[in-house]
């Protein structure tokens, strides 16, 4: 019985495990309602964070928006605008390019969004700077 049982747990647990290997955490920003006492990592609940997919070689963010705000719409483009401002802080620390422009193709022909694979950390940054200046800017 117990083999069956640890059979069962590691057949669940292996997606997991190839996930792990495959996904290494770059950079995150760590959200105040994650109880651990850790830095920011793959493993904790982050406001921002940048990870590598090594099997396909590019580079993803992820936003948490789990948040209800009490200002609504203004507090959501503040939270958004404060991530944006620490991940240039930390892009210019590293030594990353700020500047770089994406094409006309890169936002209008492959439908660039949050969920977006990029090629190197400074085209994910260009694609995050659009996103939160037209979230921040819409008519």
């Amino acid at each position: 019985m117990l083999r069956t049982i640890i059979g069962k747990v590691k057949k669940k647990t292996k997606p997991f495990e190839e996930w792990q290997e495959k996904t290494k955490f770059i950079w995150g920003i760590k959200s105040q309602d994650d109880p651990s006492d850790s830095e920011s990592n793959l493993y904790t609940m982050n406001d921002f964070d940048i990870v590598y997919d090594r099997d396909r070689q590019v580079y993803r963010m992820g936003v948490e928006t789990i948040y209800q705000f009490e200002n609504g719409r203004k507090s959501e483009q503040a939270y958004i605008k404060n991530i944006f401002d620490k991940f240039t802080v930390w892009m210019q620390k590293q030594g990353y390019n700020t500047k770089l422009k994406l094409s006309l193709s890169d936002i209008f022909t492959t439908g660039m969004n949050v969920n977006s694979e990029f090629e190197s950390i400074e085209r994910l940054y260009a694609g995050y700077k659009l996103l939160v200046y037209g979230f921040i800017m819409e008519a």
